[in-house]
């Protein structure tokens, strides 16, 4: 985006630079104040400049700082107690370039990386729990190159055993 300072122009330039020199993207028309640039590669630095015209003059380029494109983080992340052993972790998938997800497990005082799931991935099982330990879980996207930011944490408890013997010394 950028203010439109000219009162007569009759258009706008847009050039990018992605690591290897500027080079022109689009003309647009008079009082345009944006524009949105797509198919982008992930992890790739792009500078943009913009500059009014008329059909003799130029004004001088205003350029941007540089930008990247980022990997967008999972959200809504869900936890269901399946079982006394297992609880299931749903989340929304909110990019479309990742490679994959990541899920981390506290344990102790901090989170390691319990799974690492293919690209797409909605849920997870964690089984072989023990009964009435409390199981703090966080999901990134991931890249070869980048990870996103973490989904929020979600903490729940597996169900404490609730086992019973009969009369014939089977345990239910």
């Amino acid at each position: 985006t950028w203010i439109d300072n000219c009162t007569f122009e009759t258009g706008y330039s847009i050039e990018r630079d992605s690591g290897s020199g500027f080079v022109p993207l689009t003309s647009l028309n008079q009082n345009t104040t944006n524009y949105l640039d797509s198919n982008l590669d992930y992890g790739t630095l792009y500078r943009y400049r913009v500059a009014a015209y008329t059909y003799n003059n130029e004004s001088q380029w205003e350029t941007s700082s540089s930008v990247s494109t980022i990997l967008i983080s999972p959200s809504e992340l869900k936890l269901n107690v399946i079982s006394n052993s297992v609880i299931e972790l749903e989340w929304q998938d909110n990019s479309s370039f990742e490679e994959g997800y990541r899920i981390e497990r506290m344990s102790t005082a901090e989170f390691d990386v319990l799974v690492e799931l293919q690209a797409n991935s909605e849920a997870y099982s964690d089984t072989g729990l023990t009964p009435g330990d409390i199981y703090s879980y966080r999901v990134q996207a991931y890249t070869a190159d980048n990870q996103s930011a973490f989904s929020g944490t979600k903490t729940d408890t597996a169900l404490a055993s609730s086992s019973f013997m009969d009369i014939d010394g089977n345990v239910y």
